[in-house]
């Protein structure tokens, strides 16, 4: 008798901890969706980051029928169950692979810059607070000086158009802030359009393609962090450019990690596109 009541008592607190769970899903669930809609407009990224958060509510709400069907309907919830762990080990090692991946090609091409064989480099947008360059794009263009101080004839486009709170165009901050760091401002080719990666390589390249003495045939110089750099050498090839990566440090241990995590739904993403 005291075993029933025992079992008892054990099935109740555990109908009530799924019950709790599942509450706090459906409520969780909500607030990432308005979250996600609310940053979707507002900033660079916005796009990728609702539907990051799209995707986390329709988790979030399965795993709350889960918690309240699952004394009901027994098979069901043993089939779910194993399907989640089978979608959950997928997804693990999509993550770790594709991780893998960004991670091997974050170092860039080159250790000696100043004999690479090309006249041209890109520098990709990374954002602005106001007029100032973010962490990130500031690490980009601090690097990129100090491999241009041997290299002041290269000629370089600056990428990146006007996002959300940001008083100019990426380029024209960027361009500003190589010429007070020193580089010939006559060198400077401003691409202003561009609002994602996959623009910044074709809007750049009909920049290139449309200089006269461009040689289609030379590799081309890509900066940008290190966690971005698989991304946009696959970018770059698809608009038939032979691109070399410069790496620039992640200026903030937790742009490291926010920046490899974010990178791995931007490459979902990209590939889904491809």
């Amino acid at each position: 008798m005291k075993n029933t009541n025992k079992s008892v008592n054990n099935d109740a607190k555990r109908d009530k901890m799924f019950r709790a769970a599942a509450y706090w899903a459906v409520v969780s669930a909500i607030a990432a969706y308005v979250i996600g809609l609310a940053f979707a407009g507002r900033y660079a990224g916005g796009a990728l980051f609702a539907a990051v958060t799209q995707i986390a509510a329709l988790i979030l709400l399965l795993y709350a029928a889960f918690c309240l069907l699952h004394r009901r309907l027994p098979r069901l919830t043993k089939l779910c169950r194993a399907v989640w762990h089978s979608c959950a080990a997928l997804a693990a090692a999509v993550f770790v692979v594709t991780e893998i991946i960004i991670i091997a090609n974050s170092g860039g091409d080159y250790s000696d810059y100043e004999n690479a064989p090309s006249d041209c480099m890109i520098i990709l947008g990374a954002g602005l607070n106001g007029y100032t360059p973010s962490l990130s794009l500031a690490s980009r263009l601090d690097e990129a000086l100090r491999q241009l101080e041997v290299r002041p004839d290269m000629t370089v486009v600056v990428s990146g158009g006007q996002g959300p709170g940001e008083l100019v165009t990426e380029a024209r901050a960027m361009r500003d802030y190589l010429v007070a760091g020193g580089f010939p401002p006559e060198n400077i080719i401003m691409e202003e359009r561009s609002t994602n990666t996959a623009q910044n390589a074709a809007y750049s390249m009909e920049i290139l393609r449309g200089l006269e003495g461009f040689d289609d045939s030379l590799p081309i110089i890509v900066c940008s962090n290190s966690y971005h750099l698989f991304r946009a050498k696959y970018l770059m090839s698809r608009e038939g450019a032979d691109a070399v990566t410069l790496s620039a440090p992640v200026p903030r241990l937790y742009l490291v990690f926010t920046g490899y995590f974010r990178e791995f739904f931007s490459v979902m993403f990209m590939w889904r596109a491809a």
